[in-house]
């Protein structure tokens, strides 16, 4: 039996927004980062949606996930094909190459040193 809704959701820490329907740009489905506290993460749409590229491309390349068995519906599933699972990407540290000169008395010049610098940024929060 066809499934008639689908619960998808975003596994990673980072926002997703698909535009489903390239004829209508403004009608897009905007996915919070995992866990966020308004349960935007998690979103129901139709089997008519799921049907549309973009919403499949990104089910198969893992970015996002259908939490509901459709086992049952065959077309579905040949759609979808083999999903891939993506794992998450772990949190790097970001970097800046500083470039500091650095006198060598034995040369009695300048040597050009480069350093990695952490960088910090502070995320937006809501609320």
């Amino acid at each position: 039996m066809p499934v008639q809704q689908l619960q998808v959701s975003n596994p990673s820490s980072g926002v997703v927004v698909v535009t489903p329907d390239a004829d209508r740009p403004k009608s897009y489905l905007r996915f919070e980062a995992k866990g966020d506290a308004t349960g935007e993460d998690v979103k129901i749409i139709s089997r008519e949606t799921a049907f549309q590229a973009p919403l499949v491309k990104a089910v198969k390349r893992g970015v996002l996930v259908i939490d509901d068995d459709i086992s049952g519906d065959e077309e579905l599933q040949r759609v979808l094909g083999t999903v891939q699972k993506r794992q998450p990407v772990g949190e790097k540290p970001l970097t800046a190459v500083r470039v500091d000169y650095v006198y060598d008395e034995e040369s009695n010049s300048y040597n050009k040193v480069d350093r990695d610098v952490r960088v910090v940024i502070d995320p937006l929060q809501k609320g």
